[in-house]
C-alpha cells in the first residue's frame, strides 16, 4: 500500500501541471480542489463508521451535524470568494 504522503504529493504535482496547461491560477485551483475534497469528507463521514458501531449511534445522528456544517462552511466560503 502506498504511503499517503507520497500519494498527496503526487496528486499535488498532477494538479499543478494541469493548472499550468490550462493557464489557470495555481493557488486558486489547489484551493478549489482541496475545498471540494473537504466538503465530500464532511458530507460522507466514512471515518465515523467505527465510532457509530462502538457508540451504538445511527448514521442520521452524525449526518445532521455534517450536513449543517457543510452548508454553513459552503456559504461562508462562497461569500468570501464572491466578495474578495
Amino acid at each position: 500500500m502506498p504511503d499517503p504522503l507520497v500519494v498527496a504529493i503526487f496528486l499535488t504535482f498532477f494538479r499543478i501541471a494541469t493548472a499550468l496547461q490550462l493557464a489557470a491560477d495555481i493557488p486558486q485551483v489547489l484551493m478549489v480542489l482541496t475545498t471540494g475534497e473537504s466538503w465530500t469528507n464532511t458530507v460522507q463521514p466514512l471515518y465515523a463508521i467505527p465510532v457509530l458501531a462502538v457508540a451504538r449511534l445511527r448514521v442520521r445522528n452524525v449526518m445532521v451535524y455534517g450536513v449543517t456544517i457543510c452548508i454553513l462552511l459552503r456559504t461562508i466560503y462562497l461569500n468570501a470568494l464572491y466578495f474578495f
